[in-house]
This record gives structure tokens, sequence and C-alpha cells, in this order.
């Protein structure tokens, strides 16, 4: 267990993890740890327990475990109580399916017990695999004290705040025309609507209707739900729009139709026949679509003034039927017009329609545009595409229908909630923005749905008196009961058994039944606030708890659990039941399209086996909340290999650590001697910084943008620089000291990223600090957060660090632009720089040196030392003067050497003609000028004001260093392909010829330290391992062979 392997099996390694803090009780210790200290206090947005979770579930349930791990971390008291949503269309429409019913007479025909059972048997039933699929995701919560939005406490919180809202007047029943789907036989609620819309394509028509006082002249409408026409009451114009009145040579009749809406009739030939002002209709009587039904024998149809139509769609006379659809009942009832609904809660045609009844009103269109036809009512037919609303849950298209059901009022409380929205701290901002915009154009809040399993609204009707009691406790029930020892014996507060217990009236004390709604069930989640934190049995615990510090779901929350609890929050107790909100968007699939149950979907199951949990975590927290996040196999796989960058450096330590046997003190400040350990611990500093303030402002993209780069650095430069110190086969303070600074970074990196990547930075926290520094807590998750003790910080030496790397790295790039190799020495590196930047460089000296393969660093004040005076052609001047010749010249000039070039600048600056040797003419100065050029043997750069030059002559003795480094990195890689381990020592043979075999015996000492090899035979007897290579433009044929193992 002590060694780790090369790759990490995140799937094996999250398993074997979890075992770990379960037989080690990890999770039960933390929280015993940071009993009594600040609370923290989380409500959980309850998760449907209806389905298994998809990979769209995770992302915010991995958010909170996030940030409820990172208090934790820094001694916070948190409340760890997951919540499941359990009632509602959710779970009703999925147990429809599972038992094969298709629809509502299914479930009363089966009854509603058995029905009940049914949903109470699913929410169990998934609850439990969603805690499974959440404890595989690594979210810590009390799992065995989950909270269910089922039960009687849940349901009496809300019978509570149904009373306050009764005794402040807000409660009433209304029947107005509300959205409705006719598969769940229920009524949605505004903020259900919210995301309902879909692109669809219907039928839609032009009909037309004669006037009753000229059955020639016809009024020219339009829909697209033809099914409403049975209930038409009237015909909106608009007064001051102009219309007019045309005619066909095929038609017995003209059509009235608004001169903007003439297009819709373009492929017609038309004869005006008049126009004037919509005014003019007005008070207009006409036959309506179906005049013969029964249900429209008697009623008036008249035109009526609307200020809001318009002829963008249609001909600009609008059909009105106020029984199916809330603006035309708002018309209705200003010029007192009936208001039919055709249909019943299933969309079946009402006795009254004629032939229509007991059919399907969607279903009918294609037989009610047919019979307009036949009447010579319909212009014509055609297919539309529109946004038209869906059902949330079953997504079967809605109708409204004119219905009575339970509302809130909200005008009064409306002021008070966007005052307490605006104490919140809203993450992102304008989500705080966008509940303001809600508040401020929401409408009255329909509670009720005429269902089965859901809170029962506590309503309770008189038919005698009209009274309606509301029951807001048990207390109360069994006082207004008939039969109070009913009230005890109910099992649970459901449907069908409370609709068993009738009240006694509070006006004339008749026996009532309640209501047979039940209700919304954004009010079974908006009052867990007060149910889950102890409202309503322990007040005292509850005041410490509420306001909730802090609560975190979907950004379409806004208007549903945000806006729910916000409403109880201000009702109840006259203020924001929460403090703080993280939204986020949704998780969509790789290429943005939707998830869906009934489309694309990847299960969470198959993707946390296929991929790990920590990937999947490390890939929710890496994009901001407030975009949506893609989510695909392959960007996963992508943040697999980050994550192997911080692997890497782990097993580039254990691997030493282990061989050295090193047991380390624990942390101390300061100390370091080296200036990269004193570098390390300042970046150690400056990272810890950076996350901490990052999780402060719930920040996870910024706290992995602080942890990426911090684990580059220490990647490519702290462990890049320091491989040597590691390699020595002396244990002595240099090499102990670099121990210690390098577990430093494992575990502060390890703490900074463990609420992100719990599993793997358990594993690293096991495998390293937990083995070699003997002191620490037994997890990582039980340790506190990183604290920076002040010697830690320099932020002058992490700047002069970067340009440190700065000049590293510019004289790399020089070198590859000379083709000059890194493992070629080369003679010596000058750096020219201000004189404050030279200190940096001169402290890391040997690092620069070790790095870029030079024998000498010189620091200089000037370039003028690296640099001769040359003259090139001045092209402006040359080009008329020496026309075709500008190639030869520049070539003769660039081919002088140093003596004759220096004879012509010195004549150049005495005005002199220029002869140029190798020309024959000679030149006036003015076509020349001066340059300051690198002197031959240097190559050299120039960024800002930093001058750079290498020496690029190459001395044999430096070929042959070149040569024997070359040899070493191939001996390096054979090892690494015959699977030798770094402590194993070997032999090495070679055959080469004289001049490699030279450089080899030359360099033999610093080639045997360098590979471990025990002994090096040059030019040996053939081997039948004999592996062939080209070094340095020469073959050679080398072998080698393990001569001891080393055990570990």
């Amino acid at each position: 267990m002590n060694h780790l392997p090369k790759k990490p099996d995140y799937v094996e390694m999250e398993k074997r993890m979890q075992a770990f803090w379960q037989t080690s009780n990890i999770f039960d210790k933390l929280r015993a740890k940071n009993r009594g200290n600040r609370p923290f206090s989380f409500v959980d947005g309850p998760i449907t327990a209806n389905n298994p979770m998809g990979v769209h579930h995770a992302r915010g349930r991995t958010l909170k475990d996030v940030f409820l791990r990172y208090k934790a971390m820094n001694g916070l008291a948190c409340h760890y109580q997951n919540g499941f949503d359990c009632q509602g269309l959710w779970v009703e429409v999925e147990v429809e399916k599972a038992l094969g019913y298709q629809g509502k007479r299914d479930i009363e025909s089966h009854g509603l017990a058995d029905f009940a059972r049914a949903c109470r048997r699913r929410v169990k039933e998934y609850s439990a695999i969603i805690t499974e699929q959440s404890k595989r995701l690594g979210q810590w919560m009390d799992w065995e004290h989950s909270y269910y939005t089922h039960t009687d406490e849940n349901i009496l919180g809300i019978w509570h705040f149904l009373k306050r809202c009764d005794e402040n007047g807000w409660l009433y029943r209304k029947a107005l025309p509300m959205p409705w789907c006719p598969r769940c036989g229920t009524s949605l609620s505004e903020h259900e609507m919210g995301g309902s819309y879909r692109t669809l394509t219907h039928q839609a028509v032009f009909i037309h209707v004669p006037l009753r006082d000229d059955s020639n002249r016809h009024l020219l409408l339009w829909t697209t739900t033809p099914w409403t026409l049975c209930a038409n009451v009237a015909a909106a114009v608009h007064p001051a729009l102009t219309y007019v009145e045309v005619r066909c040579p095929e038609w017995d009749h003209s059509l009235i139709l608004c001169e903007e809406a003439l297009g819709v009739l373009e492929h017609i030939p038309l004869r005006r026949m008049a126009q004037f002002k919509g005014e003019v209709l007005l008070g207009s009587e006409y036959e309506t679509f179906f005049p013969d039904f029964p249900a429209q024998r008697g009623l008036s149809h008249r035109v009526i003034p609307w200020q809001e139509v318009s002829a963008e769609e249609g001909s600009g006379i609008v059909h009105i039927a106020p029984g199916c659809g809330m603006e035309d009942f708002g018309l209705a009832s200003i010029h007192g017009l009936p208001s039919p609904c055709p249909v019943d809660g299933l969309g079946i045609f009402r006795e009254g329609y004629g032939w229509m009844t007991g059919k399907n009103c969607t279903a009918a269109a294609g037989e009610i545009i047919n019979d307009l036809d036949q009447q010579g009512k319909l212009l014509r037919a055609e297919e539309h595409a529109h946004s038209y609303p869906v059902c949330w849950r079953c997504k079967t298209d809605l109708i409204f229908r004119l219905v009575e059901e339970w509302f809130i009022r909200c005008d009064e409380i409306r002021p008070r909630l966007i005052e307490a929205a605006r104490s919140v701290e809203w993450t992102p901002v304008h989500v705080g923005k966008r509940m303001e915009d809600w508040l401020n154009n929401m409408g009255d809040w329909c509670i009720s749905r005429k269902r089965y399993w859901g809170l029962p609204l506590p309503f309770y009707v008189c038919r005698g008196c009209n009274h309606v009691t509301v029951v807001g406790s048990r207390d109360e029930f069994r006082a207004v009961a008939t039969d109070s020892v009913a009230v005890d014996q109910l099992s649970e507060l459901h449907r069908p058994w409370i609709d068993d217990v009738k009240v006694r009236c509070e006006r004339c004390a008749a026996e009532v039944r309640r209501v047979p709604e039940v209700g919304d069930c954004w009010l079974d989640a908006g009052i867990v606030p007060y149910s889950t934190l102890g409202y309503f049995t322990d007040r005292d615990h509850w005041a410490k708890a509420f306001p909730a510090e802090w609560v975190c779901e979907m950004r379409e929350q806004v208007r549903l659990w945000f806006y729910s609890m916000l409403f109880m929050g201000v009702t109840i107790s006259g203020r924001s039941p929460y403090r703080k909100v993280l939204a986020y968007e949704r998780v969509v699939a790789e290429d943005g399209s939707m998830f869906s149950k009934t489309g694309h979907m990847i299960h969470f199951d198959e993707a946390v086996e296929a991929l790990g949990a920590d990937p999947m975590r490390y890939l929710y927290c890496s994009q901001p909340v407030w975009a949506d996040l893609r989510f695909g196999y392959a960007l996963v796989d992508h943040i697999r290999r980050k994550l192997d960058d911080l692997w890497n450096i782990a097993v580039f330590f254990t691997t030493y650590a282990h061989i050295d046997k090193v047991e380390l003190p624990a942390q101390v400040a300061g100390g370091a001697r080296h200036v990269t350990d004193r570098w390390l611990f300042a970046r150690t500093a400056q990272m810890l910084d950076d996350v901490t303030a990052s999780y402060d402002r719930w920040d996870t993209p910024a706290v992995l943008r602080a942890t990426e780069i911090y684990i580059d650095d220490v990647s490519n430069w702290y462990v890049r620089v320091n491989r040597r110190r590691f390699w020595r086969n002396a244990y002595e303070a240099d090499k102990q000291a670099c121990y210690s600074a390098m577990l430093t970074a494992i575990e502060s990196v390890a703490a900074a990223l463990a609420p992100v990547t719990p599993h793997l930075c358990e594993e690293l926290w096991q495998r390293t600090t937990r083995i070699f520094r003997r002191t620490a807590p037994d997890s990582v998750h039980l340790a506190s957060w990183p604290r920076v003790p002040d010697p830690w910080r320099n932020t002058e030496l992490l700047e002069q660090t970067v340009f440190v790397r700065h000049v590293i790295s510019l004289s790399r790039n020089l070198r590859e632009q000379t083709q000059l190799r890194v493992r070629q020495p080369v003679k010596a590196l000058y750096v020219v720089c201000d004189v404050r930047k030279r200190r940096p460089l001169k402290e890391h000296e040997q690092v620069i040196m070790a790095e870029l393969n030079v024998k000498q660093l010189i620091l200089l004040d000037s370039e003028t030392p690296l640099e001769d005076a040359a003259l090139r052609l001045d092209l402006r001047e040359a080009g008329p003067v020496l026309r075709e010749d500008v190639g030869r010249l520049r070539s003769t000039l660039e081919g002088l050497n140093d003596e004759a070039m220096g004879a012509l600048v010195r004549a150049h600056k005495r005005g002199e003609t220029i002869s140029v040797p190798g020309y024959e003419t000679p030149l006036p100065a003015r076509i020349f000028q001066v340059k300051r050029l690198p002197r031959p043997h240097l190559a050299a750069t120039r960024e800002g004001d930093v001058y750079i030059a290498v020496d690029t002559t190459l001395t044999e003795e430096l070929v042959q260093e070149g040569a024997a480094r070359d040899f070493v990195r191939r001996v390096q890689v054979l090892r690494r392909d015959l699977g030798l381990d770094v402590q194993d020592r070997i032999m090495i043979r070679v055959a080469t010829d004289e001049r490699l075999a030279a450089a080899l015996l030359r360099h033999r000492d610093y080639i045997l330290a360098e590979t471990l090899a025990d002994e090096m035979c040059v030019n040996a007897p053939a081997q039948n391992n004999w592996v062939q290579w080209e070094l340095d433009g020469e073959p050679a044929r080398v072998a080698v062979v393990r001569t001891n193992v080393t055990s570990t």
C-alpha cells in the first residue's frame, strides 16, 4: 500500500477510500470534532425520490458537498441533512406508468389507497437508490436522518403556514382559466410554467362568420386552437386600427379584416370595397361558429374593443373564448360576457357541445376543421409553428380551462418579499435581479392541484353557510373534528384516509368534508427551513439555526424553491429564511443539447463507474455557475489528465522518500535555506490565500485555476530544478529540507482540493502525510484548513522567481533557434539587465546553470562587450544606387572578417567613400549604416530591458560532455523500458568507435552516478541483449544488465 502506482485507478481508489471512511468512522469523527463550534446552517433543496440520478443531478450535489467539506475543515459545525421531495406529479406520473394506468380514471377505479401506497413505496425505493448514488459520488450527509416531504411533520408545517395566510386574509377560491394538463388532470401554477414553452406545430385556421345584419359580410378570424371555437362568445377589434372589406369574384360574400393583415390573402385576387376604423364594428353581432350547439343557444355574439389587438399574426380580429384563456376571461369580466368552459378535467368535451361531446379536444382538431369547411366557414387551415406550453412532467400539450382553484393573494406581501430578497447575498449577483423581477411580476399563487398523492389542503368549505375552516395543526384538527379519535387513528395525513375525517363548521356547526384538492408540491419544499430546523419542536434550537446560512440549487429555483421558501419565511417570520444563495445553471450534453429522460441521458451509475467520481466532481466545479455545464466522457477524460499531474508529483516524492525511509517532523514555518525551498513555501502560501478567498466567495472555478497553476509550478519548476537533490545517495540536511518542502506542498494542495476531489486527496494524504508525518490527522478531512505561517510569505521572492524563469525561458528559446540542444553544454550565458534584477539571478545561479547546461553565468551592465559594430546597407538609400546589386553587396558585407569590417566602420565614421573588399565600385557612405551585432561566436536576443547571449563555441571537451549527457539520457530510457526500479543498480556494456568511447570514458564517473551503474565496460565483448543506437552521429551498441534489486 505504500508505493503509489504510476497511474491512478479512480474507480478502485474511490471505493477503497469510501470503505476506509466507513470502517474508520471518519464522518462521525469530523462531526464530533466540530460539535459545539460555530454552526453552519445549511438547508438542502430536496431531490425528487422518483428515479435514479443522471449526471445532471450530480452538479448540485457536488457543489453542496464541496462547501460543506470546506466549512467543516474550517471547524464549523455543519448541518448535514439531506432532503427528498416525495409528493406531486413527478411521483404520481411514474407510479401510473409502473402500474399501467392511463390517467386519473384508472387511479380512482383501482382505489386511492392502493395508489398512495404505491407512491410511498416508490419514494422509499428511489430515496434508497439516490442515497447510495450520492454516497458513491462522495457526498457526506447524515443519510440515516434525511428529511422527507411526505411526512406528517412536513404536512403539518404547511398547514401552519396556510393558517397564517388565512388569518391574513390572503386565501381565496376563484374560477379562472388555468394552464391545465388534460393527461394529469390538474392545473399548473404560474411559477411552474417557466421553461414549459416549446416550439410546436399545430393546425391554425382562418375562419369567417357572417354578420347578423348582413349575412353577405363576414368577419375573418384566426386561431391556433380550433377546439376553443365552440366556446366563442365575442370577436375583438382594435378601435383605432384601420379595417377593410374585400371581395373575391369567387366568393358569395365579402371579408372584413385589418388592413395590416391583408398579406394573409396575398394570393387571392381582391377588390377593396370599404375602409374604416375598428370602432365602426363595435357592437356588431355575428353568427358564431357552431350556432346549433345547445351550449351556444341564447348567447349573443358581438364585436368588442380590445387595445391589445394587433395584426402581427392572424387577421386583426381576435376570437374570444373566456373559458379557454386568461386574457379572454379578463375581457369577459369587463364586458359582462359569459365564460363557457367546453371541456372537463381530462380535456373531453362536455354535454351541450353537439357532436363534439365525449371527444378529446385536441384530438378532434381535424374533425372540427372539416365541420367548419362543410359549414362554409373555413377559409384555410395550415401548419403553424409557435411557442406553446407543455406539462413540465408528462410533456402533454396544455390547454387553458376555466376551473375553480385555491389561491394565495400576493399584493400585500409583495413589497416585503422584495425587501427580504434584497437582504440575501446572491451568487451570481444577477440571480438576485431575477428574483426581484419575478416578485414584481408574479400573480397570485395557485396552490391547489386536483390530484391525489400530495399535501392535503386543510380547507373545509361548509355547503350551508359557505364558511371556510382552515386547520393549522393537529391539535386544531382534533378540536374541530367530529371524531377526534379518528384524527389520532390516522396512519398518515394523506388521501384517502384523511378524507374520512369530517369537521364541524366553525360558524354553523354543520358537518363538513375536506376539499378534494392537494397542494402545490412547492409548498412541500418551501416549509423545510421550519420543519427540518426545529421550529415546531425546539424553538430555541431553531432560533440558532434560522435563517439558513446558505442554500444551493439550480437557477430555475428562483421561481420555485427559493420563492416558496421566501414566501413562507416572510409570512411566518417576517424575513428571508436564507442568508446566502448559490445558484447554478443546467448540465447539458457535450454538444450543448438538453438531457432528458425520454431522449439523450447519461445515467449517473454508468458514468461514475466508467470515469470515477472525483474527475466528475472536478468537472462540475471547473465551470462558472452562471453558465451551462457541458458533460461528456471526453471532457472528463481531460480532467483525469489534469489530476494525473498532481498524482505524478506524489509518485515522484514517494518513490524517493521510501528509498530514503524519510520521517519528517510536523510542519515548521520558515527555516528553509535553499532558495527554491523558500520559493515553494512562498508559492504555497500564495496558493492557499487564493484558494481560501475563492472558496469564501463560492467560486470553485477560481479554486481550480489557482491549484492547477500551482501544481504546474511545482512540477515544472520545483521538481524539475531539484531532482538532483533527491537523487543524491547521502541523506543530508539539504535533502531533508527538500523532502519537507515538497511534502508541505503535497499536503497543502491535497487539503486545498479535498472538498472537490475527496477520494484522491485522501489517497494522497494516506500515502504521503500519514506515512512521513506520523502525527498528522487520520484523514485529510479531519485536518484543519491550512493556516499560512507568516514566514512562508515572500512576495519579493515570488516576483524574482518569475523573472528568473523568464530568463531561462528566453535562453531555451535562443538555444532552440541556434539548434543547440539543451543536453549540449555551452561555455557561457550572458545576461544584461537592470542591476536590481541581477541579485535574484545570482542567487539562482546554480539553478540557471543546471537548467540551461551552461558552464558560466555572466551578468553585465551593458551588451557592448558582446557586440561589434558592423556596416549594413540602408536599403532605402542603397536601392536606387545599387539596383540589382543589393543582394550581392549584402552578402559580401556579411562575409567580411573582423579586421576588414572594422576598417569600413572607421571609414564610415569619417564620412569617407566606402570601398568594400570584393566589390569593385567605391560607394557613398550615405547608403550604409552602422549596426551593433552580436559577435560571431554569440547568439543573442532581447525582450524588453533584458538582453541575453549564449556563447555557441563548442570545444572538443564540450562536445564530449554533450555526448556523455546524451548517453545518460538513452540509458535512463532503457532502464525504464526494462522495467527497472529507480534504485536498481546496473552494469553498462557499450561498443562504439574510438571518438565516442573516449568521450564516455572521460565522463565515466558522471555516467555511473547518473545511471546508478556499478560498472561501465567500453568496447566490451558482444552481448545477446545489445541495443543499437546512434550517438553524436556515431553507431553504438549498448547493453544494460541489472546487478541487484533493492527491496522496499
